[in-house]
């Protein structure tokens, strides 16, 4: 598979929408665009609240990019990147995408909601945007952010007083 260039990978419109980020689609397996490199990438952690995930992240776009992999099935305790990666590698061509995260700044929603957006942006942008704290499965003390007219996306805060105090968002996750 032939690696794509940085320009190919920069001329995507990598829009954050329910179900997808650019060509990064839940339920089917890695874009072509992304499939390059994935040995390098992948990461084999848990996460929240010790849900085991495989995971491969990527700087350009900043996305997190966890799949049904290998680890995910096994939970087999921490320090299991290595022991993991070819099996993660040689699955990422036909596991699906369960979950995106957007890590930095880059994707946006339509309306130029993302990472660095506050929450009086969101709610300028979403009049509907409600702020919650958020469950174990996410984080330590987290706070999210939803509105009806962007199902299974999550702004995430570190906390909802920070939120509330003008803190921006951290990371946006897609999931169904």
């Amino acid at each position: 598979m032939t690696q794509p260039t940085k320009d190919a990978v920069a001329q995507i419109d990598w829009r954050i929408e329910p179900g997808h980020v650019g060509p990064a689609e839940l339920g089917k397996p890695m874009p072509e665009v992304l499939a390059h490199d994935l040995a390098a990438r992948y990461l084999a952690r848990h996460i929240a609240d010790a849900q085991p995930i495989d995971a491969f992240q990527f700087d350009d776009p900043p996305l997190m990019v966890i799949v049904d992999g290998p680890f995910t099935k096994a939970d087999d305790g921490d320090g299991a990147t290595e022991r993991w990666r070819a099996k993660a590698v040689e699955a990422a061509k036909t596991a699906v995408i369960t979950r995106i995260m957007v890590i930095a700044t880059g994707p946006k929603t339509a309306a130029g909601a993302g990472v660095g957006s506050t929450l009086a942006e969101l709610q300028q942008a979403y009049d509907d945007l409600r702020i919650s704290s958020l469950p174990p499965t996410f984080g330590k003390d987290g706070c999210g952010g939803t509105s009806k007219q962007l199902p299974g996306i999550l702004f995430v805060f570190e906390t909802c007083s920070k939120a509330k105090a003008g803190e921006r968002v951290t990371r946006v996750d897609v999931f169904s």
